[in-house]
């Protein structure tokens, strides 16, 4: 298999996909939400499996796949629970940086010979990714305290 990156590049990676678990357990704790948060720290269990040891196998198959579905649910749950001037003024701008970090450091990996700005890339879209889940929680969570509460 060919190797990604070597352990000494995506140590970072591997630490910063831990920061998922912290809205998750804000989630969780604060608001007794379960299914996001489950969806979070499945999130955080596959990509540290596939930072650990970076190859192109499938353990980067699922990352990816599982991102996307990850993705997919929390667009979903911002629109229907964040409010739509946060969604419009923090959310969407959030998630254009989260996506061009993203795909900044896809395209700077092409040049990891020369630099590691891809690593700091990376790094980023997973801080911006952990800030927008941190809302998320907390809108969801209100949201559940409101229903919970009629």
């Amino acid at each position: 298999m060919k190797r990604i990156a070597s352990w000494n590049s995506s140590k970072f990676l591997t630490y910063s996909s831990l920061l998922f678990t912290l809205p998750a357990g804000y989630g969780y704790y604060c608001y007794n939400l379960y299914f996001t948060p489950l969806v979070l720290f499945g999130t955080t269990i596959i990509s540290v499996n596939f930072w650990r040891d970076a190859l192109y196998d499938w353990r980067r198959t699922l990352d990816l796949y599982y991102a996307k579905i990850t993705l997919t649910c929390c667009v979903y749950n911002g629109i229907m629970h964040c409010p739509t001037s946060y969604t419009l003024c923090i959310g969407f701008p959030t998630l254009y940086g989260s996506l061009y970090c993203f795909n900044k450091s896809g395209e700077m990996y092409k040049y990891r010979k020369y630099t590691k700005s891809w690593i700091v890339y990376h790094m980023g879209f997973h801080t911006l990714v952990t800030t927008q889940l941190f809302a998320l929680m907390y809108f969801m969570g209100k949201n559940n305290l409101k229903i919970e509460n009629s």
